[in-house]
């Protein structure tokens, strides 16, 4: 009997044991740390809990908090695993609200960065209206120009040719032409304005998809052997031509 007895305190202390979680592991973060996740869960790495004691939803919440994360799911992984996947929030653009700057996704969503390498070789939507509230939150105004500002730089990005790497800002201030500056001679591009309302029309969307190809293959094509030419505009608001017009004279091309 004392035997038996032994036995499953044993067996009892032995299967407490292997039912604590002591292995924590982080996936789907590419510019996040995991020690900066960790720190935002709560958890250390080298914690061990019991089963009971592991709220994953609220482990999840706290990790939603990193201004960088836009999905978080938390799972308990038998025997004794955390598993914390989460996605990054993709930035497009960098964001001039007026006073501050933030990075925006294709979903308009604002997010302020701490990683500055993400800052690299993103273009700058400037010329939207911002309201400042009493809470001192700044709300957009001019929704639609923000949505297809976005619309624009995403159909350049879809077409996976690199070209939204030659623009450094898309300016949306103008009501007649959208003006999209060269990342290096700040070459102004005249862009033809489009109705948001109509916007995923079939018709209006074929001819904003022709321009971003338009767009893409001057820059890719024309363009590196046109800039140092001293250009003062271009303009492809007109149908099947580019006008390059420079300092000293004008040229279609």
């Amino acid at each position: 009997m004392i035997v038996l007895i032994a036995v499953v305190i044993y067996l009892t202390v032995n299967w407490r044991h292997q039912d604590e979680y002591g292995k924590i592991s982080v996936s789907g973060n590419y510019t996040i740390s995991d020690k900066e996740i960790l720190e935002y869960s709560g958890l250390k790495s080298d914690s061990v809990m019991k089963p009971d004691n592991i709220d994953e939803k609220q482990i999840a919440s706290k990790i939603s908090k990193h201004p960088e994360i836009k999905k978080v799911t938390v799972r308990k992984i038998p025997p004794n695993e955390i598993s914390i996947e989460v996605i990054e929030k993709n930035p497009i653009a960098i964001i001039n609200s007026g006073d501050e700057l933030s990075l925006i996704d294709e979903e308009l969503e604002f997010f302020n960065f701490k990683n500055t390498e993400k800052l690299y070789d993103l273009p700058v939507i400037s010329g939207i209206k911002f309201e400042k509230l009493n809470n001192d939150k700044n709300v957009v105004i001019d929704k639609d120009k923000l949505k297809l500002a976005v619309k624009i730089l995403m159909d350049i990005i879809n077409k996976k040719s690199g070209t939204q790497n030659y623009i450094s800002e898309i300016n949306m201030a103008d009501n007649d032409k959208i003006i999209i500056f060269t990342n290096d001679k700040s070459v102004p591009i005249y862009f033809p304005v489009y109705d948001m309302k109509n916007i995923y029309d079939k018709e209006i969307s074929e001819e904003l998809n022709f321009k971003t190809e338009v767009l893409k293959e001057y820059l890719d094509k024309i363009y590196p052997k046109q800039k140092n030419n001293k250009i003062k505009y271009i303009d492809i608001r007109f149908s099947n031509q580019v006008i390059v017009c420079f300092e000293n004279q004008e040229e279609n091309t």
